[in-house]
């Protein structure tokens, strides 16, 4: 009998409690071969933990597990909310039902939710890149060619350029004009996607003057560049002297003698050789490192490696003058939990912001022993919210291991006369410059070779006078690092495995080697773009030896990019930006000639919607069981005009966006509408209204209701699940506030209207012959047939 209860309690218990279930993803641009759908999870795309999801009516919470998957047991269909993202992650567009709302029924199994970073946004597999030539002598009068943005699938060699044997090249011809003379020797860049804007940082190289000094920022405007206008500078501005708004000493950014006098003077012809004897062991220490750009596209961040700090600017709105900025500076030294070096100097360069956080390349340099047994390799941390709090130390490592040829040197700032090969001097020292993250938090990080910085191409030794020509062969690094049970692990190590590439039998992950065999052709700088498994690298002969189909030789002194596999390190593809050994370019022949690599992609859309519906109960919340009202006729009015007029679909949705890709384009119908260039980030001048919900001209859909109360809502996300409308004239209407959609990609579905049923009363009863004249219905006293009743109001 009891064992009877029991079947019976788990059955009662089983039509009571149906489990509800789903899913939290982040979305990627692409799987490698095409783009993915925005909020519909693909295959390559993983879930996100600790995201806390809420059913309403029976107001149950959870929280997403390490896999993204969650579940509830629930009575009833419900109201599913998602709350508490990530700052760095917004809700992804294109898809109306993934939205932090949705109204499920009590045994769905698959309810998904994906969150973007807008940073990663790409509507092509197939963007563009730019990177940069370096150009020997002051540039004064130069027109040679300096940024170069080209297509991420391009191949071959610059058509604008002969090979090493005379004949043209095959490649893409970037249609870029910004000069030598414009912008001068630069490295570090980041583009600011909202404002199709490109920064980039001035960087001392020897022999190579800069544009104005060393303190300079650039500013590229991309805003024309998808219609075939090359991208233009737009300012410059330098930091120099500028007072942190945080406190602290002014920016000093360090400068170069390079006056008059021949050991300092730049030459103006670019064939010409010259000493700059100032410079040499200013390399690496002064001028700016890596920049990169937060998640919310409002702050560029940026390496100070003269005062070895970390600088932030504020630049969410002008950029005028280096004044009116809002700079910030963090002194590495100042912080919390700093890398030590005990035989050498701490030298910061690259610096990557990733999730949260921003993640900064150091080494020690082993100045002070001269050991290369010193040299070693930091990566730290900070938190992008409150640097004060200082570094988490991510990983460090020797720089001893052993390399595939020319073993990494501690820095030197005099100049000797090392070993060489082919007539070229190789001493390489190593400066962290690059790094990169993958979407499954796996790291990458690139070398700068600094003795190939210093010493450069075809020019004199660093020595007072000298008149002896001397020639660099640059010799980087590009590592993996993995990412293993919550901490990173460098290739060879751990569970973090290499390949072999090279007839040595030392092994490294990735194929770097140069088109002339250089096992080390690295140049310093990556890029990646997330989902497509794959990342860009810059190179010395960036061609795969044997692989050209005509004499290897041909492609020898380029420089360019490589396509490196993240599945097994091979190369997959490669481009040429310059044929460097010509005696009439100045250019940088086999030492480090080019920038730091960006991908300039568009901006993540802006969508706004996306409900309206019937407030059967009249409380001013979406309740679980409340259906959406179809054929409901809606207008955004932007700056006083129409621009975009939809008619919610069978579930009350709509949609306005400013995606113009033609993927968007195609799910353009009646309910949700694309291409709206108005839709702009801070769009105050722009509201939602729902014409004639009242009047003689009222909408179809909406007779026999009203508008329900704004602003009530239920929960801790009362946004989420209220009506938002009021009654201006015959209309409803939506103001939309400049904090409502602050954002590229930061799109605002709770743009919500409920409308409920107009409420009907009774009156009435009887006219009767009172007989007896005493005001009472007696039974006998029969009604009174014919009589007109009106009522007023």
């Amino acid at each position: 009998m009891h064992f009877l209860k029991i079947i019976l309690f788990f059955l009662f218990s089983n039509i009571l409690f149906a489990k509800i279930s789903g899913l939290v993803f982040q979305d990627l641009p692409t799987n490698g071969k095409q783009l993915n759908n925005y909020g519909v999870k693909e295959s390559n795309e993983k879930g996100i933990a600790n995201i806390s999801v809420t059913a309403y009516p029976d107001n149950l919470t959870t929280t997403t597990d390490e896999n993204g998957s969650w579940s509830l047991n629930t009575t009833q269909n419900s109201r599913i909310e998602f709350s508490n993202f990530p700052t760095y992650l917004k809700e992804s567009p294109t898809n109306p039902k993934n939205t932090s709302i949705q109204f499920i029924d009590d045994n769905s199994t698959n309810v998904t939710f994906g969150l973007h970073n807008i940073n990663d946004y790409s509507n092509s597999i197939n963007p563009v890149y730019v990177n940069n030539l370096q150009q020997n002598g002051n540039h004064i009068g130069s027109t040679t060619q300096s940024l170069q943005t080209v297509h991420y699938e391009s191949t071959g060699l610059n058509a604008d350029h002969n090979t090493l044997l005379g004949t043209p090249g095959l490649g893409e011809i970037p249609i870029d004009t910004i000069t030598m003379e414009q912008i001068g020797s630069v490295w570090g860049k980041a583009y600011q996607k909202n404002k199709k804007r490109l920064f980039i940082a001035s960087m001392l190289q020897r022999h190579i003057g800069f544009a104005n000094t060393a303190a300079d920022i650039y500013v590229i405007d991309y805003s024309s560049y998808n219609l075939g206008t090359p991208p233009s500078l737009q300012t410059h501005f330098s930091l120099e002297g500028i007072i942190p708004s945080n406190g602290g000493v002014p920016l000093e950014l360090g400068s170069v003698n390079r006056t008059l006098n021949p050991d300092y003077v730049l030459t103006q012809d670019p064939t010409l050789p010259n000493i700059d004897l100032n410079a040499y062991a200013k390399v690496g220490k002064i001028s700016y490192g890596g920049i990169d750009i937060d998640h919310n596209n409002n702050k560029l961040w940026l390496i100070n490696l003269n005062q070895k700090g970390i600088i932030s600017i504020d630049i969410s709105g002008d950029l005028n003058a280096s004044a009116s900025l809002k700079v910030n500076q963090y002194l590495i030294k100042d912080l919390p939990n700093q890398p030590t070096c005990q035989e050498g100097n701490l030298r910061p360069w690259a610096i990557k912001i990733h999730k949260d956080r921003a993640y900064i390349g150091t080494i020690c340099d082993a100045a002070i022993s001269g050991n290369n047994n010193d040299l070693s390799a930091n990566i730290i941390s900070f938190s992008l919210q409150d640097p004060s709090l200082g570094f988490k130390t991510e990983l460090s490592f020797p720089l001893n291991y052993q390399r595939q040829l020319k073993a990494w040197q501690a820095w030197e700032d005099v100049f000797s006369y090392p070993g060489n090969q082919g007539g070229r001097r190789i001493h390489a020292q190593p400066i962290l410059s690059d790094i990169e993250f993958d979407e499954n938090a796996n790291m990458y990080i690139a070398f700068i070779d600094r003795y190939a910085t210093q010493v450069a191409s075809t020019n004199y030794s660093a020595v007072s006078g000298s008149t002896e020509i001397e020639k660099a062969y640059n010799f980087g690094e590009v590592l993996k690092i993995c990412y293993t049970n919550g901490n990173y692990e460098k290739e060879g190590t751990g569970n973090c495995l290499q390949s072999n590439y090279n007839d040595s039998n030392i092994s490294e992950f990735f194929n770097d080697q140069g088109g002339d065999t250089n096992p080390e052709a690295s140049l310093g700088s990556l890029a990646l773009l997330k989902g497509k498994n794959e990342i860009l690298v810059s190179l010395l002969d960036p061609h795969p030896e044997s692989s050209t189909g005509t004499t290897d030789k041909a492609y020898w002194y380029t420089q360019g990019v490589q396509t490196l596999s993240l599945d097994n390190g091979s190369i997959k593809n490669w481009y040429a930006n310059a044929y460097t050994q010509s005696q009439t370019d100045g250019l940088n022949g086999k030492a480090n000639g080019m920038g730091d690599i960006e991908l300039i992609t568009n901006a993540a859309p802006i969508e706004v919607g996306n409900r309206i519906w019937l407030d059967a109960n009249a409380n001013g919340i979406q309740d679980a069981n409340e259906k959406g009202i179809e054929n409901i006729n809606i207008n955004l009015v932007c700056s006083g005009n129409t621009v975009a007029t939809a008619i919610t679909d069978g579930n009350g949705h709509y949609i306005f966006s400013n995606d113009s890709s033609s993927e968007a384009i195609l799910k353009t119908n009646n309910s949700y509408k694309y291409n709206i260039p108005e839709l702009i980030e801070d769009a105050s001048n722009c509201s939602i209204i729902i014409p004639n919900i009242i009047g003689t001209n009222k909408q179809t859909a909406l007779q026999n209701l009203i508008l329900t109360s704004s602003g009530i809502g239920q929960g801790a996300n009362k946004t989420f699940n209220d009506s938002n409308a009021t009654i201006n004239g015959l209309n409803a209407i939506i103001t939309i506030h400049g904090s409502d959609i602050p954002l590229s990609g930061q799109n605002n579905y709770g743009f919500d209207v409920g409308f409920k049923p107009i409420s009907t009363y009774t009156l009435g009863d009887k006219v009767w012959i009172d007989s007896n004249r005493d005001g009472i219905q007696d039974a006998n006293e029969t009604g009174y047939d014919g009589v007109t009743v009106s009522l007023y109001n």
